[in-house]
């Protein structure tokens, strides 16, 4: 925290895996010996949370835990491969619309924010709030190359697709402050990549 507010920390500077949610990240880290923590004591299945934090501690990093109210619900269709979208116009995302903005994903997320609330407060965790952002999100309904075309061929179906989940994103946030306020919020946005962005500024 005295990092975020630009004032000297007392002992070292923090010790982030900033993207430990990943499931291949933690396969990966196993295959190169560190410990399965997939189940508790009992033999009962451990959250991937739990999972996450217990890898953080064995590496001594601070342990940064990202809880995520997702706007395309995890039952959703899946698309045919990455890229390709589940909807191609305003028809298509009304047939999605069972499956966006669900009340399970923002009941899934208060759980954990329920469950990582004691620890949050004695300081022993970090919590970052990840929201679907305003590129991501299209893109995921429509597809890479449709979601680009939108912009000019659907704008009224880019409106509506953003208005509904900055609705949502209110909605998560107006729920989950009263139980806990995270340290760090951020938005799902890859909108450039490495040769630039990928639309113009006009």
């Amino acid at each position: 925290l005295k990092i975020l507010n630009l004032q000297k920390p007392d002992d070292r500077l923090p010790m982030i895996e900033w993207a430990p949610w990943w499931d291949l990240t933690l396969a990966r880290w196993q295959c190169e010996g560190v410990p399965d923590f997939s189940h508790k004591p009992d033999g009962e299945k451990e959250t991937s949370n739990e999972q996450f934090i217990k890898s953080l501690d064995y590496f001594g990093l601070d342990k940064l835990v990202c809880i995520y109210a997702r706007g395309l619900s995890a039952d959703a269709p899946k698309p045919a491969f990455h890229g390709a979208g589940l909807a191609a116009d305003e028809q298509g995302y009304e047939e999605l619309r069972p499956f966006l903005y669900a009340q399970s994903e923002l009941d899934d997320l208060l759980e954990t924010a329920r469950q990582l609330k004691e620890r949050h407060e004695r300081g022993e965790l970090i919590i970052r709030l990840w929201l679907d952002g305003f590129f991501w999100f299209p893109r995921t309904v429509l597809g890479i190359e449709r979601h680009l075309y939108a912009f000019y061929d659907q704008p009224e179906l880019m409106h509506r697709m953003n208005s509904e989940l900055a609705e949502y994103n209110i909605r998560v946030i107006e729920a989950l402050f009263p139980i806990l306020a995270p340290d760090m919020v951020g938005f799902a946005e890859d909108m450039s990549y490495n040769h630039g962005p990928m639309l113009s500024h006009k």
